[in-house]
């Protein structure tokens, strides 16, 4: 998460400093390229984040709590991570 969070500023920066190298035309593609990308992620963060749960889910299949916890539990963090 971390590192994550410094590899994306880390590229932000460096678009900064390029961004003022750039022609319009450039700038524009650019910015609809990172838009895409950062929707790709979130999307990616949502499909791998909905995987684990569902692994934890049936992980816990076998408890005799299964009915009152898990399903809740997992709903809840899916629900929170996809409005995030």
């Amino acid at each position: 998460e971390e590192i994550q969070e410094y590899i994306n500023y880390y590229n932000n920066e460096r678009i900064k400093s390029n961004l003022n190298k750039m022609s319009p035309i450039d700038k524009i593609s650019n910015s609809l390229l990172s838009k895409l990308s950062l929707n790709l992620s979130k999307l990616l963060g949502a499909v791998y984040f909905s995987t684990a749960s569902f692994s934890i889910f049936f992980l816990y299949k076998i408890s005799p709590m299964q009915q009152y916890i898990i399903p809740e539990l997992s709903y809840k963090t899916i629900k929170k991570f996809l409005h995030s």
